[in-house]
């Protein structure tokens, strides 16, 4: 499926992904193709009035439908995503070819092989692999001066990942993937939690 990455404020923020891999186990629904493209606003920055099933997760979009009100004192909290296209986008960069050679080779040796043994290692290679991608420091400092000028100064978020092959009818997927909170969303810290919840879609617990 495709993965996102939700950042929220301590209380709620948004991100996104785009591996296309895992098959969906107990659903029928039919998953929405992602966009490749980057939007306008920070040219990959998904603001939630924005939300569509093609570009963000489930988790995102259905976070977005919690109607406010319903109970007294409620706190809606604050989150945007980022779009399955720039996972795309970085992943094509040209400093990252050989980072997504080494995936592409990873990838051909995971379907040809059987063995649990192996195939553990290879995904623990894997994720290591997109933890070594390049996110350009101007794109997650868009990011981080987001979260400092919409949730405020000093503010901890939560990256949360989000994909379009989770939280489905009849398959919920809970837990397959990394989220990660009290982050200081500095633009270095943002750049290696964000790369973190894109290799977790690698997880042993959600290959097999």
């Amino acid at each position: 499926g495709d993965e996102e990455v939700i950042l929220e404020e301590k209380n709620g923020e948004t991100a996104q992904q785009g591996i296309k891999q895992k098959k969906v186990k107990k659903s029928k629904q039919i998953i929405q193709p992602a966009e490749a493209i980057l939007n306008k606003d920070g040219g990959f920055i998904v603001n939630p009035k924005d939300y569509k099933k093609e570009t963000v997760g489930n988790k995102a979009f259905q976070f977005n439908q919690i109607p406010e009100g319903l109970i007294s004192n409620q706190v809606a909290p604050k989150h945007f995503s980022l779009s399955f296209g720039f996972y795309d986008y970085v992943l094509n960069l040209p400093e990252n070819e050989k980072v997504k050679q080494e995936m592409s080779d990873i990838s051909a040796s995971l379907a040809k092989t059987q063995s649990v043994r192996k195939r553990m290692e290879l995904l623990l290679k894997m994720r290591m692999s997109i933890r070594n991608l390049s996110i350009p420091d101007q794109y997650l400092k868009k990011i981080s001066a987001k979260i400092q000028r919409e949730f405020g100064k000093g503010i901890r978020v939560f990256l949360r990942s989000s994909t379009n092959a989770e939280d489905l009818d009849g398959y919920a997927g809970a837990g397959l993937y990394d989220s990660f909170g009290n982050i200081n969303p500095t633009y270095r810290t943002l750049g290696k939690y964000i790369r973190k919840v894109w290799a977790s879609v690698w997880n042993a617990r959600a290959f097999f």
